[in-house]
């Protein structure tokens, strides 16, 4: 049975199962057929015969690739939590907050070092998105940096952190800020 027009194909692995999946796909009507595996082209067990009829049919190929999964919000601040306690190069207070500053999303954790994080939330508002809805001018104007500080106050209302002794910023948008004023 055709698949499609608009149908998307996705094979993981490089046998000779998988080549010829993406040669039915193909043939069957799938408009981008894409075969995945984790090592090289060198590597995959496919006979060099089906590889070259699966290229000729219009299969793509993706050497190398990895599986990837989708931290939560919980997961990532979590792990920026457990990044600031690692890499910190000092004596920490055991009462922490950790400000995960990212392009379209804040995380917010706070926790101790015994016992790690015990409050963690996300803010669905990062540096890019801020940009995006505050700023048209630069250098930014006083009337957006306002409206800035604005949506940045209503973004964390009802995000109560537990009290902390110290908080850090991390991420690529705290990075840039250290470079810019040292």
């Amino acid at each position: 049975k055709p698949l499609g027009k608009s149908a998307v194909t996705v094979v993981i692995g490089a046998g000779n199962t998988s080549i010829d999946a993406v040669t039915q796909a193909k043939r069957t009507g799938a408009e981008k057929v894409i075969m995945a595996y984790r090592r090289s082209q060198e590597e995959m067990s496919a006979y060099d015969f089906e590889f070259n009829l699966a290229k000729k049919d219009g299969g793509e190929f993706l050497w190398n690739a990895a599986p990837v999964r989708i931290l939560s919000a919980d997961e990532e601040g979590r792990l920026a939590f457990a990044g600031v306690v690692n890499a910190a190069g000092c004596r920490l207070p055991d009462a922490l907050g950790v400000v995960d500053v990212g392009g379209g999303s804040t995380e917010l954790t706070a926790g101790s070092l015994e016992n790690g994080p015990s409050w963690v939330r996300s803010v669905d508002l990062g540096s890019q998105r801020l940009t995006q809805h505050a700023f048209g001018s630069d250098p930014p104007t006083r009337k957006e940096i306002r409206a800035a500080r604005e949506l940045v106050r209503r973004s964390l209302d009802g995000h109560d952190c537990p009290r902390v002794e110290a908080a850090f910023a991390t991420g690529g948008s705290a990075r840039a800020v250290a470079r810019i004023v040292g």
